[in-house]
């Protein structure tokens, strides 16, 4: 077995408490997390403290207490996940004493000091990263029903209305204005609106962020997929104008859509499109003026492969090096090398694989779609998968394994 039994009875009052008490810890932890966590990038609101460590460490620390109560147990597959993820960033410690000095081009890609501090040399994501997806994601997913839904639901609901404005921004600029909160996100500039550039972030700093918030909003809904919920999430996580995630989300569609279904959705966004193309002209126009993301990507991409295969950095420079990649892989890449590439798809690849055996037949293509979409995310995008967007992702997952299909496939 690889859940908490189904069948582990409570009273219904106490499971209804228990479930209200954990809905109300997600609602802040989805709402609260950016604006707590970086609470000068916001205006009008401040938290005293990082709030999302408290509710992580709170329900982890159940989680815990369930696992040695024996009521969470972890199939192989599942340690093969963690496995890899904690050992990732190993090669990068060989890189650090081998490695020939950096290609001069990385001075050009130089993070800010507060984007590299205190990383634990590359573990202390990886820790945080299991310690989420073993214990603390499986609490929220065992009381999963329609009031955590509905404070989830909430609380994407207020990322969405800030996306909206943000998008709308160049139109009507006083539509941001007069919302409660103005985000200090990627388009302000000196605690000015950034106005040539539309990036979409809600209540988050980065449109990825934004967007995968919203792609995992979808994912919990994966094994109800014929409903409109879940397509709702990917599309509205289109609101970031980001073309990877646009790319990624309808991978997913496509999945599960027939193709009368994707004609109706062309039409869908087409018709509207043409009726107000100059207003869709000048966001879009807004959206990539002047724009260097293309270049930028191409450019730290290519520098991760002559670090590895022209400057013969085989093992990485470390994962405390200073430079920028606008890519996961290409930041595995130069920080530790093949071998920290190969462990991060393996162990991803083991995730998806006890996902796709929990779920029924006809539903295993949206597993292989979200699969697609996160590889290729991946390789187009730097750290999309953060929190609270993460734990969503890992909180879909245990929801399909504590319902398998067959509890045999779970393994």
């Amino acid at each position: 077995m690889s859940t908490i039994p189904a069948s582990v009875s409570l009273p219904v009052k106490k499971n209804v408490m228990l479930e209200i008490f954990f809905s109300i810890m997600m609602f802040i932890m989805v709402l609260f997390y950016w604006i707590g966590k970086e609470p000068d990038s916001f205006q009008g609101i401040s938290l005293p403290f990082d709030i999302s460590y408290l509710i992580i460490g709170l329900v982890s620390g159940i989680g815990v207490l369930l696992f040695f109560r024996r009521k969470l147990a972890f199939t192989k597959g599942q340690l093969v996940f963690v496995s890899a993820t904690l050992l990732t960033p190993f090669p990068g410690l060989i890189g650090l004493i081998v490695h020939n000095p950096e290609l001069a081009q990385w001075n050009q890609h130089i993070m800010i000091e507060s984007t590299i501090h205190d990383t634990m040399m590359g573990f202390r994501p990886a820790i945080t990263q299991c310690v989420i997806f073993l214990f603390c994601a499986p609490v929220f997913a065992r009381f999963m029903g329609k009031i955590m839904m509905s404070a989830i639901t909430i609380a994407i609901a207020f990322h969405v209305v800030w996306g909206i404005a943000q998008v709308a921004f160049p139109i009507n600029p006083s539509l941001l204005e007069k919302l409660p909160i103005l985000s200090v996100g990627i388009c302000w500039e000196s605690g000015e609106m950034c106005a040539n550039t539309v990036r979409a972030v809600g209540l988050t700093p980065n449109p990825f962020f934004f967007s995968f918030l919203l792609s995992s909003y979808a994912a919990l809904y994966v094994r109800r997929w014929n409903g409109w919920q879940g397509k709702m999430g990917l599309l509205l996580s289109c609101l970031s104008i980001s073309r990877s995630f646009i790319i990624a989300a309808f991978i997913v569609l496509a999945s599960r859509l027939t193709l009368r279904n994707i004609l109706f959705l062309l039409l869908v966004v087409a018709v509207p499109a043409y009726l107000y193309s100059d207003l869709f002209s000048s966001i879009l126009g807004a959206r990539f003026a002047d724009d260097i993301s293309y270049a930028s990507r191409s450019s730290t991409n290519m520098l991760a492969l002559e670090e590895f295969f022209l400057n013969g950095n085989i093992f990485g420079i470390g994962f405390t090096h200073p430079y920028f990649t606008d890519s996961t892989f290409a930041t595995l890449l130069l920080s530790g090398g093949v071998g920290s590439v190969l462990l991060y798809v393996t162990g991803w690849l083991a995730f998806f694989k006890t996902w796709y055996k929990s779920m029924p037949p006809v539903e295993r293509r949206v597993i292989v779609g979200f699969a697609l979409s996160f590889f290729i995310l991946q390789m187009l995008v730097g750290s999309a998968d953060a929190q609270p967007g993460e734990l969503l992702f890992f909180v879909a997952y245990w929801n399909s394994i504590f319902n398998p299909y067959k509890r045999t496939d779970a393994r």
